[in-house]
């Protein structure tokens, strides 16, 4: 399988892709339990990303290879399947068919191009800096906080915060996508839910809209992780104690 993260580092050659960079880091349990279950990793992407301490006889980085752009495609090409950030890597990927896992993503509205159930999708969390509080997804959609341009405008607003996917999130993601890679699609309540949201928010947003590559997105598929869903779809007592908890620890920080 192919691996690219895309992080911090990224900012020298485009600072804009900041809201889509995540820790490689928070990925080392899922390569533990992938390598463990019979894949070999290879990390695609540039030599400016950073040095990741890993290994496996099983794992290779190939981001420091001369020919890393190369290597991308032809890892891409041949991989089973993507595993790693959203964004511009992620929709490349679409080039070769194949399906992936993607986590830290910001974005509801194309998705990184995504027309498949089997592509699974994970999402940061958002924090309101005036409410002081997580936002469900429903209040994403209420508030046309669901796609990368809004986001990076409240971000670099300094209005919200985002928070990427921790290391117990990202391996039930991987395992949530090896289960429907691996068996056929079952019937997911949480995410019938989500997709009416989604189908609503969607149709809203492209009204009056010529623009061909926005209108497509109302014919995405993916999978969003049940267990990401039972947490955040909705407002609900989980989401006012993490809300409570992260503005307690980050008082000084952000509030002050």
């Amino acid at each position: 399988m192919a691996l690219c993260i895309k992080d911090l580092n990224y900012n020298k050659i485009k600072k804009i892709s900041e809201v889509f960079c995540s820790d490689i880091n928070y990925t080392k349990s899922s390569l533990d339990y992938l390598i463990n279950n019979g894949f070999t990793v290879k990390r695609v992407g540039e030599p400016l990303m950073k040095k990741f301490n890993y290994r496996n006889k099983n794992f290779k980085d190939l981001t420091k290879s001369i020919n890393h752009l190369g290597k991308f495609n032809s890892t891409i090409e041949s991989c089973d399947f993507y595993f790693g950030s959203a964004a511009s890597h992620a929709e490349a990927v679409e080039l070769f068919n194949k399906k992936k896992c993607l986590i830290n993503s910001i974005d509801h509205l194309d998705n990184s191009f995504s027309y498949s159930k089997k592509n699974v999708i994970l999402f940061k969390k958002i924090f309101d800096i005036k409410k002081k509080k997580f936002l469900s997804i429903e209040e994403l959609f209420e508030s046309n906080l669901f796609d990368h341009f809004e986001v990076k405008k409240k971000f670099y607003n300094k209005e919200i915060i985002l928070i990427e996917n921790d290391q117990n999130e990202i391996l039930d993601s991987i395992k949530f996508f090896l289960k429907i890679y691996e068996n056929s699609l079952a019937i997911y309540q949480k995410n019938e839910q989500y997709f009416e949201m989604r189908k609503l928010a969607v149709k809203k947003k492209i009204k009056n809209k010529s623009c061909s590559l926005l209108l497509s997105c109302e014919f995405n598929e993916y999978t969003v992780p049940e267990n990401y869903l039972d947490q955040f779809l909705f407002r609900n007592k989980y989401i006012d104690e993490l809300s409570n908890k992260f503005y307690l620890d980050n008082l000084k920080n952000y509030f002050s």
